[in-house]
């Protein structure tokens, strides 16, 4: 049975009806719950008021082994009638904003959009679970194969996806995952684009710009130079890949007539290919390697020496698009009326298990609005949100399996 005649099987069952049903009704509930959501706020790494009110509610569902893991995910499980597989469905907690971001309360405007950080990236993603858990346990469906709910911890920035790494990690039994990162259905993301971020630092001597000049090794000089050797890196337009220098840092300007003993950068780079990622940091690394050996070779001194930190760490990786779980998806967005949006890469949470060999994609794109994220402008827009939870709830139980269809994965 194709993935197509499976979604079509699953649409004519009356539970899956009644859970559409319910879903479209829950709408303005799930909206609200979103808002409650985004009012607790959680910068990465602090997400545990966030994963507690999470973690209520799917003990509210009646989930098993509900807890907050040692990173504070936030879990539980829905047996299925084979515990052979387990299906995970997450979307992390984390927002990019310090606390004091969410300055008030947010409302749905009179052009149906919430103003508020962290509104779509991804408190919707969150609120989505919670709505398809709402969902099963409403129509009563058993799923042929256990689900795990999760609301995930530090993705974002230097987070760099830990939730999920932990999370599969600790559970191996985990063989496939659906992450929700965003406010539509009809994006596709099944591939991994890689991130690498570096700060390197340069240390060596201070000294007077102008007396202590000629005599010592320049660190600024140095970090100069390799920002102007990664500036020339030149990448292939395929894959996908950049590589910035997004931050230069050192010195004082009490001290701006002084050469700062040490200073640093921080390297972005970034591609769609795993080969390719490797390749760049090479190249970055070779670029300050020379440029210190070249800061000293001017002055015949051996003072400049670097170092490395690593700042942010996501895995790329790759499976093909013609897989049980993506040709799924393809089909849900088509019974839904739409078409869908295959992407060649992205980051997010999925990223972990692709590149574990895990099968995985990440809903959430696809949308025309803007929703400004990762900005004080973040906004959402409300219109039909309920069709991401029935997409959501229509994806996983393709993945899961019911008593009465049976799984992609089968």
């Amino acid at each position: 049975m194709t993935e197509t005649e499976l979604m079509k099987q699953l649409g004519l069952l009356s539970k899956v009806e009644k859970g559409l049903a319910f879903i479209k009704e829950d709408e303005a509930y799930s909206i609200e719950e979103q808002i409650d959501l985004t009012c607790i706020e959680a910068p990465t790494g602090h997400e545990e008021n966030k994963a507690t009110a999470i973690a209520e509610k799917f003990k509210a569902a009646g989930l098993e082994e509900v807890h907050l893991d040692g990173i504070k995910n936030a879990i539980g499980l829905l047996r299925g009638a084979d515990e052979s597989k387990t299906i995970l469905i997450e979307a992390h907690m984390d927002t990019v904003f310090p606390f004091g971001s969410v300055k008030e309360r947010p409302v749905i405007g009179e052009d149906n959009i919430i103003h508020c950080p962290g509104i779509s990236d991804n408190t919707r993603g969150c609120s989505a679970v919670l709505a398809v858990l709402r969902a099963i346990k409403e129509s009563g469906i058993k799923p042929k194969y256990n689900v795990m709910f999760a609301g995930t911890a530090q993705e974002e920035g230097c987070g760099s996806l830990g939730g999920m790494k932990y999370l599969l990690k600790e559970h191996p039994e985990i063989t496939a995952d659906i992450s929700i990162d965003g406010s539509w259905f009809t994006g596709i993301t099944f591939n991994a684009t890689g991130i690498k971020t570096l700060r390197y630092t340069f240390k060596g001597k201070s000294g007077h710009s102008f007396g202590h000049y000629g005599k010592i090794a320049i660190t600024t000089h140095a970090l100069g130079r390799a920002i102007a050797k990664i500036s020339d890196i030149t990448l292939p337009a395929e894959p996908q890949s950049c590589c910035t220098v997004t931050g230069v840092y050192g010195g004082t300007i009490e001290g701006l007539h002084a050469m700062p003993e040490e200073v640093s950068f921080i390297v972005n780079y970034r591609s769609n290919s795993a080969e390719q990622l490797v390749e760049i940091g090479e190249m970055v690394e070779n670029a300050v390697k020379e440029a210190c050996r070249e800061e000293n070779a001017k002055w015949g001194v051996e003072e400049i020496t670097y170092s490395t930190e690593t700042l942010c760490d996501a895995p790329a990786g790759s499976q093909e698009a013609d897989t049980p779980l993506v040709r799924a998806f393809e089909a849900m967005i088509r019974y839904m009326g739409e078409e869908p949006i295959l992407t060649k890469g992205g980051c997010c949470n999925s990223n972990v298990p692709v590149g574990l060999g895990i099968p995985a994609v990440c809903m959430g794109g696809g949308s025309g609005f803007e929703s400004h994220v990762h900005s004080l402008a973040e906004q959402y827009c409300v219109t039909d949100t309920y069709k991401l939870n029935q997409a959501a709830y229509l994806l996983l139980l393709l993945a899961a399996g019911t008593e009465e269809t049976a799984s992609v994965f089968d």
